[in-house]
């Protein structure tokens, strides 16, 4: 996969940055030893043959310590404070896996420490904190990269392919959807996540209702969001959005020449549905993307022609998302190029999930 290149709103030549690498190996720090950084990040940074693991920091100092060891470290390169684990001159970059209220401080701190930065998603809970973290990436000339791992998916790409070359023809129609079951499609994975000896304390939720739809957006949503503004590009407006509590969120995007049903549904019931379908006037395509968790198991892409109904669905080659992830990662930073969702890229997903939350609210 080459940096820049996938879907209609990512076209064009990647921004040139300054370049700072002395070598061929990104020496890499992971902040944040929860169990997406156990389960996909740190498994990718040691297959990634252009990455290096050097230190890893987590709030709570024996998890720090337990991972650090599991994925042949010392002690002595864990931390509690992430800011030590800056102050080493040996990093080059970090893969930032905190909570996401906390991802607007680290991740100004790394850049400015001149460190180039994958976070996790969502990039940030406010569009304001977001802004912080493009404005500290454009000053520093660093990397900051968001990990949709689903955008990298090859199936993803291939689905990309097929609206660049016009294949389906006018699009009439789309909707993006996400089907909840309440964590059961994970529970195995995540079964076996190493946890810190000291009790976690529970945090004080929200009690503004926007703050709570917002996170529940983010968290949700952020990347059927961005699979959406990658593969069929910017819509013009939100014309509906509507949430009600322990069942969904619903909404219509207006894109000019046809609308796309958005949607987030919780069931309840053992099932994970995420993806697009998107209706041209000579074929559909249907993308169904895979638990993050499930390693070996590829997203789907199934096409229907408009006109005979005949289905195919095309045998794709496969590779896990979380690792091309960090091989685009590397691949940007050692040439001095803009990730396909940089900072720029990903920032209008947290404005739309404020204007997804402010309106369905006000239904």
């Amino acid at each position: 996969m080459q940096c820049g290149d996938i879907g209609p709103c990512l076209h064009g030549e990647p921004k040139l940055q300054e370049k700072s690498m002395s070598s061929d190996i990104v020496r890499t720090g992971v902040i944040g030893c929860g169990g997406i950084a156990q389960h996909a990040h740190l498994p990718s940074i040691l297959r990634n043959p252009k990455e290096q693991l050097v230190a890893v920091s987590d709030s709570f100092e024996d998890l720090a310590r337990k991972i650090a060891v599991l994925n042949g470290l010392k002690e002595t390169d864990a931390y509690a404070d992430y800011r030590a684990l800056l102050e080493r001159k040996d990093i080059d970059a970090v893969t930032v896996c905190a909570w996401t209220g906390v991802h607007a401080e680290i991740v100004v701190a790394a850049l400015q420490a001149g460190k180039h930065v994958l976070v996790e998603k969502p990039m940030a809970v406010t569009s304001d904190d977001a802004r912080q973290m493009v404005q500290a990436a454009d000053s520093t000339g660093r990397t900051l990269m968001i990990a949709y791992n689903h955008t990298y998916d090859l199936a993803t790409e291939y689905v990309g392919r097929m609206l660049k070359t016009g294949e389906l023809g006018d699009i009439l129609y789309a909707e993006v959807f996400f089907c909840e079951d309440h964590g059961a499609w994970d529970a195995g994975a995540y079964r076996s996540t190493v946890r810190s000896a000291t009790p976690v304390k529970p945090g004080t939720r929200p009690t503004d209702p926007y703050i709570q739809l917002l996170h529940y957006v983010h968290n949700f949503d952020s990347h059927v969001i961005n699979l959406m503004r990658v593969l069929i590009g910017e819509p013009k407006g939100i014309e509906y959005a509507k949430w009600i509590p322990k069942s969904g969120l619903w909404a219509m995007l207006d894109y000019g020449t046809y609308k796309t049903f958005f949607k987030n549904v919780e069931t309840g019931q053992r099932r994970f549905e995420k993806g697009i379908e998107i209706y041209g006037r000579n074929k559909r395509v249907r993308l169904d993307l895979a638990p993050p968790s499930q390693r070996y198991t590829p997203g789907v892409v199934t096409i229907t022609d408009a006109q005979s109904q005949t289905v195919t669905t095309p045998m794709l080659e496969y590779r896990w998302p979380f690792e091309l992830e960090h091989e685009h990662f590397s691949q940007c930073v050692l040439e001095g190029k803009q990730p396909l969702t940089n900072g720029h890229q990903a920032l209008p997903d947290v404005v739309m999930a404020e204007d997804l939350a402010r309106l369905a609210l006000k239904q």
